[in-house]
């Protein structure tokens, strides 16, 4: 994988695991190393929560999610124009930090040692805080009538209190 990411950032996928850590790494050096910037892990070696992890240690909070050994885990990490990172594995939140120190760099995908690892479904886009939401409502009702689409043409509307002229 060799995709450069600048700024807020999204991405969802799938992991799996095997044996030990599956990770998503983001902002990295053009050659990353296993400890080096962010990582977003399952691991499902037992006693070990799902975190986030910078240069080696963890960061921000954390909650007791575990992934289980062999299972695909949905999972979803943002980070926003202020340097709000959130992980959620599954429907649970695996970790949240508030870091600024890279904010550029490569994505790539880690796992350690021994064992199976895979993701799937990886997904990679700009993240927007809020992110756009939209409302199915009922229709719209308008004027009923006829309206040109010529330029300068005089329109026939049947609604007098919001006439439509096309220009």
């Amino acid at each position: 994988l060799n995709y450069q990411s600048t700024g807020p950032i999204a991405i969802d996928a799938e992991l799996y695991s095997t044996s030990v850590i599956t990770a998503i790494q983001y902002y990295q050096d053009s050659t990353p190393s296993t400890n080096e910037h962010y990582h977003a892990r399952i691991d499902v070696r037992g006693g070990y929560a799902d975190r986030l992890v910078k240069d080696g240690a963890y960061i921000g909070s954390g909650s007791d999610v575990f992934s289980s050994a062999s299972t695909w885990v949905k999972c979803n990490l943002t980070v926003d124009q202020n340097g709000n990172h959130k992980f959620y594995v599954g429907d649970s939140l695996g970790g949240s930090a508030t870091d600024t120190t890279y904010t550029s760099g490569y994505l790539a995908l880690n796992h350690h040692n021994s064992g199976t690892g895979a993701v799937a479904n990886l997904r990679v886009r700009k993240y927007y805080n809020p992110e756009p939401t939209y409302i199915i409502g009922s229709e719209e009702k308008g004027g009923k009538g006829i309206i040109s689409t010529t330029p300068g043409a005089t329109p026939f509307y049947t609604n007098v209190s919001n006439p439509y002229n096309v220009t």
